[in-house]
């Protein structure tokens, strides 16, 4: 198979799904600053793994650019939303995945986590940020409290057996 993973990760989910995928492909995972359009372009199949941030999937425009129109492109992102939030799923496809892109890019959403310790910045900020928010407006959404228990402390909620779909389709 003439493929590859690309990711862009803050703070290791991302790549261990990019890594458990290349490795059931027998593909290279690589990550976005280290890889070139002229190697995009001569890949069959590209699949691009990117967090969620503020509702965007981190690196998605960028991966767009290098591999051009030509290209099959797979996308998964990694959030902090259990996997069986069909709503939220399709929220964030229909906010980074145009009309235009949906017959060339396929798009998995996979559980991922949240390590403080890793977090830096920006990032940080904006989840501790979200947290206060979220806690001002409990009362007002109960639905919002399973999120504030999941950015209380860092978790881990990756489980390879996520990526099956998509490594079905691939093999497909």
């Amino acid at each position: 198979m003439n493929g590859i993973v690309v990711y862009k990760s803050n703070t290791g989910f991302t790549k261990r799904y990019a890594d458990w995928i290349a490795e059931e492909l027998g593909i290279n995972a690589v990550p976005i600053r280290k890889v070139s359009k002229s190697e995009l372009r001569s890949k069959d199949v590209i699949i691009f793994g990117g967090c969620l941030l503020a509702g965007k999937i981190s690196g998605l425009s960028k991966i767009k650019k290098l591999a051009g129109d030509s290209k099959k492109l797979i996308v998964f992102t990694t959030g902090l939303t259990p996997m069986v939030a069909k709503k939220f799923v399709e929220k964030v496809k229909e906010d980074n995945i145009t009309k235009e892109d949906e017959e060339r890019i396929s798009f998995y959403y996979f559980a991922g986590g949240v390590d403080y310790d890793k977090l830096k910045g920006i990032y940080r900020f904006i989840l501790k940020r979200f947290y206060k928010s979220l806690k001002k407006d409990i009362e007002k959404k109960p639905e919002n409290e399973m999120m504030m228990k999941v950015l209380e402390e860092s978790a881990d909620y990756t489980n390879k057996d996520y990526i099956k779909p998509l490594i079905d389709k691939v093999k497909a």
